[in-house]
């Protein structure tokens, strides 16, 4: 790669057109047999004719916003042909070498290799003395203190890490049991207080040395077990009570073995109820195109008012981030989009750094570091419009009051509304050992093999022509001498072990001094011990083949021998109960039609499926073999089923191309084939993993499974017609009502019919979500972006005192999550959908389009359902009229006037306005989808209100958008 020599100086703001500057030449490919890849070369050279002026004689490596557009070059275009599950590796061959970790190709991003760059660029010869310099701005610092330079306690020199508990850290050049790097051997003492064999007398003595820094020795801060050899930390299990094979449960902490610990829904007291709330709005000026804060209310809950005039918000902050505030929670309409915005502006100007709650770009809650003032969003409880301070304050409290009498749970003290109701469960409704915290790793045991090992294994009896004996053909995995190993030859004696890189440790894969979250120990003792293990095999007389993950998939890409017998290998990846957690069921059967039509809604679909659906309780048994008929199951099913050729509505759900389809033939779906399918059974099978209700009802349409507080309703007016509904709803529902509490009450419904829906949801939370750090020094900094169990997902500077980093938990170290349960989430869902399907089923043809939980349809007068006002039960979103005209553009999209001449257009993704529905209405609609021409409809706001997250800035701009039929 070439640079230029030293001289001169650049501005970030003059490095625009560096891009066309920069050309690239692929070199050559060529594999590399020592990380068993395909090794890429590339050419890199600088055209200075090309240069913007005043960025030449500048050394490269200077240049921040040069160096960042160069890498990104280079990512692009050596990407641009791999998927973006391919594994990849940046590699820089220096001295000493600049390398990242193995990972996906959606995961190389810049910041993760100017990580790796900024760490020690240059390392002399090993002397007694070492001077370290810190490189920035084209100038060299003294670091006095390498661990103050990082915020640790402790750095190692030779693996450049820092570092906070000796403990924590295992340089391959030191001593593994005192942890000097200089332990010469001599007569092995075993230590009688950890159980560990000391190499000498004076490693024995170091090992219990008490340093002026830790108040405890290395012997008082770890020990070993004598059987299981395993080195466990003395704070995380005390020595008399550890078995062998245990680990720190995630959910409720106590020590256990995997395979036998199952973990439940545990009873929690609420949090503490807090009676010191503000209430605050703001009022925008927007003149200029940005809104600026010109006047700012609060009110405490008594009432007492707080007024700021000239620069509102930064008064507003600065008095509420006072002392007299501490521990007050204030709450606004519409933090996360818009409010918020604002005084998260005002804090980072300040170099503060807050903790916040993010979803995607928007702010749940906001906590600065000190003082205990909480920020959250009225709309997280009650999502309804509450434009005035004093409306937001009275109807927050009001709604805080009866939550309270009701719950005994303060919901202000949680960031929304399900996160409440959680808090309610768990305090007055959890049974005990019903609601299984489902593993986040899934469901392991000691004697665990994985698909690719088989399809590996396969592949080598074909290749090789010999027998492998493996897990799944034969009488399971093969144990010798007490090791249980993926595949053994005995006409060769070799044994073949395939290797997980995260399940064994590989060093270029994870860091070594990681955690390993299954076992309890670190990634570098997981890489011994299966070295261990492969010598005793190898001492034993066996030859011994190893591969490892990464290796497997490199040769997956570039064999063609492999790729052709993996197309018809028959082994699938093991059931992730997570893919039977679909969305509900949208779409428009027909896209016009003129003729009498109906439009029912279901009562409260979800909260119908909650009360009479029958849901898992307890942790399932895992079956991989010996099926019976799917009819003797209850539960969630990985398979493979062909559909049949003629069914009006197809049951299973199907994910294609980013969408939730229903199809009889995902092949034709891939393609958006529009004609008559004439594929073969073969390429019309549906492979994936349904809730088995779902696929009961398939197998009885004609799949074939391959391998196995509303108030009265309107018409109670009079005593007799209330007693009427107060009788059924004790038989239907088996509650009897109390006439004098029933009172219309529409918010107390809209609250409740809301907590009812999100609170099943929180069960199938994303328990990966992105997260959102703010830092304000170089320590902090270079603590998070050197956390091997961190994805580094972007970089920015919002103030000129804070960095944010915008994250996410690496695959494998993603925490335990102790309040969801995946197969409640995945029923609900599959139960909504079956509910629906009976419906549209006795329809069948006439239903038009449908929603998650309503149905247009053409009626004859005979066809009708019948309504009701209870859980479940049909009401008539029309009131007595009827559609005389539909019209549909698909899923979510759609018009239709009625006999009494109203008409109505609903469209996801475009605001109707006054403005907007002059050009977007029913008719434009009809129009469009009855025209045989490309018809589009521009929509043009001229004052769009938008986020720039990146600046917590909110600007008007103008915004135009298409409306055309797919």
């Amino acid at each position: 790669m070439q640079t230029f020599q030293s001289g001169g100086g650049i501005s970030d703001a003059e490095v625009v057109d560096l891009n066309d500057a920069v050309i690239i030449l692929a070199k050559s490919r060529r594999k590399n047999k020592k990380c068993q890849a395909e090794e890429i070369i590339f050419k890199a050279r600088v055209d200075p004719e090309r240069l913007p002026s005043g960025i030449a004689d500048v050394p490269l490596g200077t240049i921040i916003g040069a160096v960042r557009q160069l890498f990104l070059t280079i990512i692009e275009r050596t990407t641009e042909t791999l998927a973006p599950t391919d594994l990849i590796r940046f590699y820089i061959q220096d001295d000493p070498p600049i390398s990242t970790t193995i990972m996906p190709v959606s995961d190389l991003i810049i910041e993760k290799i100017l990580t790796e760059i900024l760490k020690v660029t240059y390392k002399g010869k090993e002397r007694p003395l070492r001077i370290n310099l810190w490189h920035h701005d084209n100038h060299y610092d003294v670091i006095k203190s390498v661990k103050g330079f990082f915020g640790s306690s402790y750095y190692c020199e030779n693996c450049e890490k820092p570092y906070s508990h000796c403990e924590a850290h295992q340089c391959p050049k030191a001593c593994y049991i005192c942890l000097r790097m200089s332990c010469p051997p001599g007569q092995p003492q075993r230590c009688k207080d950890c159980d560990r064999l000391c190499v000498s007398e004076r490693c024995y003595q170091a090992h219990k040395a008490v340093t002026e820094k830790d108040e405890k020795s290395l012997c008082d801060k770890i020990y070993q077990c004598r059987i299981c050899c395993k080195v466990i930390r003395r704070n995380e299990c005390r020595q008399e009570l550890h078995r062998c094979g245990t680990t720190k449960c995630p959910s409720c902490n106590q020590c256990m073995i995997a395979t036998e610990h199952f973990c439940y829904l545990k009873k929690m007291s609420p949090k503490r109820p807090n009676e010191r709330l503000i209430f605050f709005g703001f009022e925008m000026d927007q003149s200029s195109g940005e809104h600026i804060v010109n006047f700012a209310l609060a009110q405490y809950a008594d009432g007492t008012e707080k007024k700021f005039g000239y620069s509102a918000c930064e008064n507003f902050c600065a008095w509420l981030y006072t002392p007299e505030l501490k521990g007050f929670t204030a709450i606004a309409r519409n933090i996360k989009g818009f409010d918020g915005q604002f005084i998260m502006a005002w804090i980072l100007k300040q170099g503060m750094t807050p903790d916040v709650i993010p979803n995607g770009e928007l702010i749940m809650s906001i906590l600065p570091p000190f003082l205990k003032i909480r920020i959250i969003d009225s709309l997280n409880f009650l999502p309804m419009p509450l434009s005035d301070v004093d409306i937001l304050r009275r109807c927050c409290l009001e709604f805080r009051s009866q939550f309270q009498e009701i719950t005994k749970v303060d919901p202000f003290q949680y960031v929304n509304i399900a996160s409440a109701y959680m808090a309610v469960f768990r305090s007055l409704h959890v049974t005990p050992n019903t609601i299984a915290m489902v593993p986040i790793h899934g469901y392991v045991n000691d004697i665990r093999y994985s698909p690719d090992s088989i399809r590996w294994l396969d592949f080598v009896s074909h290749n090789e022509n010999i027998a492998t004996l493996h897990a799944l053909n034969g009488t399971g995995e093969k144990k010798i001498h007490g090791i249980f190993v993926d595949g053994y030859c005995l006409e060769t004696n070799t044994v073949y072990q395939f290797h997980g890189c995260f399940y064994h440790g590989y060093p270029i894969c994870y860091d070594s001094d990681s955690v390993h979250p299954l076992k309890g120990i670190s990634m570098a003792t997981v890489k011994e011990n299966t070295d261990m293990t492969s010598a005793v095999l190898r001492s034993k007389g066996f030859q011994v083949v190893e591969l490892w993950e990464h290796e497997f998939a490199e040769e997956k890409k570039k064999n063609p021998q492999l790729q052709k017998i993996l197309e018809s290998h028959s082994i699938q990846n093991r059931l992730n109960p997570r893919d039977a957690f679909f969305s509900g069921r949208t779409n428009a059967l027909k896209l016009f039609y003129e003729g009498r039509a109906k439009y029912v809604d279901f009562t409260s679909l979800y909260p119908w499926v909650n009360k009479y659906c029958v849901y898992p309780i307890g942790h399932p048994e895992i079956i991989t073999k010996d099926f019976k008929d799917v009819d003797n199951y209850f539960g969630l099913i990985l398979c493979r089923v062909i559909s049949p050729r003629a069914l009006y509505l197809p049951v299973l759900p199907y994910r294609c191309q980013g969408k939730l389809m229903f199809p009889l033939c995902p092949t034709c779906t891939e393609s958006m084939q529009q004609t008559t399918c004439i594929h073969s059974d073969e390429e019309r099978s549906l492979i994936g993993t349904w809730v088995n209700e779902e696929v009961k009802l398939a197998k009885r349409k004609g799949y074939i499974i391959a391998e196995e507080s509303s108030g009265w309703p309107r018409e109670c007016e009079t005593p007799s017609q209330k007693n009427t509904y107060i009788t059924r709803y004790k038989i239907l529902e088996g509650i009897t009502l109390d006439e004098n509490n029933i009172c219309k009450n529409p918010g107390r419904r809209q609250v409740a019919k809301l907590a009812l829906n999100s609170f099943w949801g929180r069960f199938g939370m994303n328990t990966n979500k992105g997260q959102l750090t703010f830092v304000n020094n170089v320590v902090a900094f270079n603590k998070h972006i050197n956390d091997p169990k961190k994805q580094i997902k972007n970089i920015y500077l919002p103030s000129e005192e804070v960095a944010a980093i915008q994250w996410q938990s690496s695959q494998n170290f993603v925490k335990q999550d102790t309040s969801t349960n995946i197969f409640i989430a995945a029923f609900t869902t599959a139960w909504a959908r079956l509910k629906l399907y009976q419906e549209m089923d006795k329809l069948g043809e006439n239903v038009l389009y449908h929603d998650t939980d309503s149905i247009i349809y053409a009626t004859d007068g005979m066809n009708d359902p019948p309504l009701g006002n209870f859980l479940g039960e049909f009401t008539d979103e029309l009131e007595g009229d009827e559609i005389t005209t539909f019209v549909s553009g698909g899923p979510k999209n759609y018009g239709y006037k009625t006999k009494n001449g109203e008409t109505c257009c609903k469209i996801r993704g475009f605001t109707l306005n006054y403005r907007n529905i002059q050009l977007l209405n029913f008719y434009s609609v009809r129009d469009l989808i009855l025209s045989l021409e490309d018809t589009v409809i521009t929509l043009c706001n001229p004052a769009k209100i938008c986020r720039v997250p990146k600046k917590r800035k909110i600007v008007n701009k103008v915004e135009m958008k298409n409306y055309r039929s797919l």
